[in-house]
């Protein structure tokens, strides 16, 4: 088996997957094998759970001096988002204009490229943020989502890879 097949083949991977605790109902993220409150109860209890793919930010900050590596990719926003589950994930909000990201606004999860293994090397993938305007706060010049915005057009799309996230009425 290659190395990227081995990755791919870890669901919680390329979605966002939980773990739920079958003696509180408590859910965690990331998946956990026994539940911090029930302890030796949890054990054999703990099921995969799928989020949703939505929240609500939190608490949020902009990173102006990135770590060593990520200097190309500076300011970026970093959040706090409230799933509607229960867990609070930590994720970088992207393709949202600056004045969208605040306290209380919607987010939804979209697949996108988090970083390369050297020039020719393995690229990972992973969950990040957009912001969902929602009426008055929707935008006519907000970036659509799921397209590129640096005019490159993405080749050799896997889509088996990434189940888009569960919406409910």
């Amino acid at each position: 088996m290659s190395v990227p097949r081995f990755w791919r083949e870890i669901p919680q991977r390329y979605n966002l997957q939980a773990a739920k605790c079958g003696a509180c109902e408590g859910v965690y993220f990331p998946p956990r094998e026994v539940c911090p409150a029930c302890r030796r109860a949890s054990i054999g209890k703990m099921a995969p759970m799928r989020l949703s793919g939505v929240g609500t930010i939190v608490e949020w900050t902009r990173v102006h001096k990135p770590a060593p590596g990520y200097e190309m990719q500076v300011p970026y926003t970093v959040a706090l988002i409230q799933a509607p589950e229960g867990p609070l994930l930590t994720g970088q909000v992207v393709d949202s204009a600056s004045e969208a990201i605040h306290v209380g606004a919607h987010v939804r999860s979209v697949f996108r490229r988090v970083g390369q293994d050297g020039e020719a090397g393995v690229i990972h993938y992973g969950t990040k943020w957009v912001v969902e305007a929602r009426g008055a706060e929707a935008r006519s010049d907000a970036v659509p989502t799921g397209k590129a915005t640096d005019g490159k057009r993405r080749k050799g799309r896997n889509k088996a890879l990434f189940q888009p996230p569960v919406r409910s009425p």
